[in-house]
């Protein structure tokens, strides 16, 4: 039996990106921008332990340990 479309239901408009989809960086501790927002991201031996850990940043100047959403390009 064919599958058919349901006529009554509206298409639902597509959702924008919530996830970062990141640039490769060429160096071990370089910062890598969004392809999608202007977040900055990095990963390097920050705080008191020198561990590994990722940062974000808006403008590559000051950067938070907490994740910030992605939103699209204006």
């Amino acid at each position: 039996m064919k599958q058919l479309a349901l006529l009554a239901l509206d298409v639902l408009p597509t959702r924008p990106r919530t996830r970062h989809t990141w640039k490769p960086s060429a160096e071990p501790y370089g910062t890598t921008t969004c392809r999608n927002c202007t977040v900055w991201h990095r990963i390097g031996p920050f705080g008191a332990r020198q561990g590994l850990r990722s940062q974000w940043s808006h403008d590559g100047k000051e950067w938070e340990d907490a994740e910030i959403p992605c939103s699209l390009k204006k």
